[in-house]
């Protein structure tokens, strides 16, 4: 009864905001915290309701004492709204109430992706709220809960440069619930933004895929105003780029049509690459036709001819990450499709550990992707010609960014480069103190060092795996789940090594264009 009342007070809000009544929300708002503050019985599932509306109230009306009222609420009763709501809950409107703030920050700004440095505050503490949040989801089966996760999570992600991610993420929502209008939404601005920050090809099914997306948003719901004025602005604009290509909607229909028969044609494993996004085809971003199987991403363009020499020395750089990403990713496909036999007989402790060469696929997948991340670090360093802080620093990608060093930090904070960003955020992620996400870099570190276990239980009757020797051990799908997880991380920081290099070297005058 109470999730209920707690529901339909939200709902009541809602309806308020779309109407872009705040005075009345705000009144409603205010009246419900004054019942629930004099109630001797504390509602704390409605109490969660009402600080989710006074951050929702002030990110729409861009005022900051009504998202600052719902944290401070929200920071005081954690533990019982924990309790009432669930922490990943607690988690997601927390990320709500740090992605208000940075949108009110800016909202008088001119528009610009941030650098490293402007994201160490609000952002930071808004994605790490979503991805607590995003840890707990079961992405095998999403209910409605984990599909505003994965949409604020991913707009999130777009907002610092991490586009390929939260297209993958709008994607994973639309697939379950193809009119989400959130979700449509925010991949029609992520490429928006792929065209603006990545010298990303034009195509008429990209500007057919923007225009399909923002048409249906127009239809679906109500807008806050700065997002509607957006939203009809980017409906124009890709409505202009299709009639100077001569493309109808007669046209976008047929294109569907050819690229949905297309899909269908390819082959088993190219499919597996597609819907688990594993490719490295910047078409595949936006479209699953022919033109998608093939894993062309280059930082130059195909047919263009360059005597940069640094253009090539990074371009062979990126063929050694393909190359390694194409091992890693071929290992997790064959785990999941193919079951070697093996004659390696193995003692029997009754402890359920997992050993042999199909899980070891998986285990050297999981490994491959942290060495092609380093490789990245090393590739950024020669783009921005960074030095060693010392002869025997090793240059490590989770870590290399946060080194306490003057030069270092001007030189990544003097430059607008989205894609830069992006890679500085990936490895936040991962670092050691901070990063939701470093879990991931100490079981690396324990597969290459160590003696990490998969297992299906439990179960140790002889008392042999001591935390010493065993100090990690996973359930084998939570493994599986994970290393995709890892994979699709490598994938996005690919594209975005690319697209930074892209960004750097095709605005020097020494590029022959």
């Amino acid at each position: 009864m109470s999730k209920g009342k707690a529901q339909k007070f939200s709902e009541e809000i809602f309806r308020f905001l779309d109407l872009r009544d705040y005075k009345t929300a705000s009144i409603k708002i205010k009246e419900k915290l004054e019942l629930f503050n004099a109630s001797p019985r504390k509602d704390f599932k409605m109490l969660g309701s009402i600080v989710g509306s006074f951050i929702d109230l002030g990110g729409e009306s861009l005022t900051k004492m009504y998202v600052k009222k719902g944290l401070g609420l929200l920071y005081f009763h954690r533990e019982k709204l924990t309790k009432a709501i669930t922490d990943a809950h607690v988690n997601y409107i927390e990320g709500n109430g740090y992605s208000a703030l940075y949108s009110i920050k800016i909202a008088n700004s001119p528009y610009r992706l941030p650098k490293p440095q402007d994201v160490k505050e609000t952002y930071f503490q808004a994605k790490c709220a979503y991805l607590r949040a995003f840890k707990t989801l079961d992405l095998s089966n999403l209910d409605e809960f984990s599909l505003m996760v994965l949409t604020n999570l991913a707009n999130n992600l777009n907002m610092t440069g991490r586009f390929v991610e939260s297209l993958q993420y709008y994607d994973m929502v639309l697939k379950k619930k193809e009119h989400f209008v959130n979700a449509l939404h925010g991949k029609g601005e992520a490429l928006i933004f792929m065209i603006r920050y990545t010298k990303f090809q034009k195509t008429p099914s990209l500007y057919s895929s923007i225009y399909s997306l923002f048409s249906e948003c127009k239809q679906k719901e109500i807008f806050p105003p700065y997002i509607q004025e957006s939203l009809e602005f980017n409906l124009e604009a890709s409505r202009n780029q299709l009639v100077k290509l001569n493309y109808s909607e007669a046209d976008m229909k047929r294109e569907y049509e050819i690229s949905t028969g297309e899909y269908e044609k390819h082959s088993n494993k190219i499919k597996f690459f597609i819907d688990n996004f594993l490719t490295l085809s910047e078409h595949s971003l936006y479209c699953r036709c022919n033109v998608s199987k093939d894993d062309d991403l280059t930082i130059g363009f195909h047919n263009q001819l360059t005597t940069d020499i640094k253009l090539l020395k990074l371009e062979s750089y990126l063929n050694r990450m393909k190359s390694e990403f194409s091992l890693a990713r071929n290992l997790f496909y064959d785990y999941n499709i193919l079951s070697d036999s093996e004659n390696i007989t193995y003692m029997d402790f009754k402890n359920d550990i997992i050993n042999g060469v199909n899980l070891e696929k998986l285990r050297t997948s999981f490994r491959l992707c942290f060495g092609i991340l380093d490789k990245i670090a090393h590739g950024i360093c020669a783009l921005l010609e960074i030095p060693k802080i010392s002869d025997g620093e090793f240059i490590y990608f989770h870590s290399f960014w946060f080194k306490n060093n003057e030069n270092r930090q001007n030189i990544l904070n003097s430059k607008n480069n989205a894609h830069l960003t992006a890679l500085y955020c990936i490895a936040s992620d991962l670092f050691y103190e901070k990063g939701e996400l470093a879990f991931y870099k100490e079981w690396r570190n324990e597969l290459e060092h160590g003696s990490l276990l998969i297992r299906n239980s439990n179960n140790d009757p002889y008392n042999i795996l001591d935390e010493k020797l065993f100090p990690i051990s996973i359930n084998p799908k939570d493994f599986e789940d994970k290393t995709k997880q890892v994979l699709q991380l490598t994938r996005a920081a690919i594209f975005s090594y690319a697209y930074c290099v892209r960004e750097e070297l095709f605005t020097r005058e020494t590029f022959n264009k």
